[in-house]
């Protein structure tokens, strides 16, 4: 489990989805040192997609050019709890 470092700069969740179900398929979760600066969303972006070609599993590999990134409130989001995303409103929910 993915366990963010309190001592760390700013932080930013992209999420990879399916916008036919809204199911997450990748999430990217990236941090600064203090001081630092993130990179801009296009390139999150950029390096979730390249992330999830290589961490995707076997099963979802024909989705990966299908997928929607969303940009995650990093200060919010739980990374232990489980999301999916509404594709309608484009907003993370909670999985029950």
């Amino acid at each position: 489990m993915l366990i963010p470092h309190p001592e760390a700069g700013d932080k930013a969740v992209v999420l990879l989805y399916d916008p036919a179900d809204g199911r997450i398929v990748h999430g990217y979760y990236y941090e600064v040192d203090p001081g630092g600066k993130l990179p801009d969303h296009a390139t999150l972006e950029k390096s979730a997609h390249e992330a999830a070609a290589l961490h995707v599993r076997a099963a979802d590999r024909p989705l990966l050019p299908k997928l929607t990134a969303l940009h995650a409130d990093a200060k919010t989001f739980d990374l232990r709890k489980a999301y999916k995303v509404d594709p309608a409103k484009r907003v993370v929910v909670p999985v029950q």
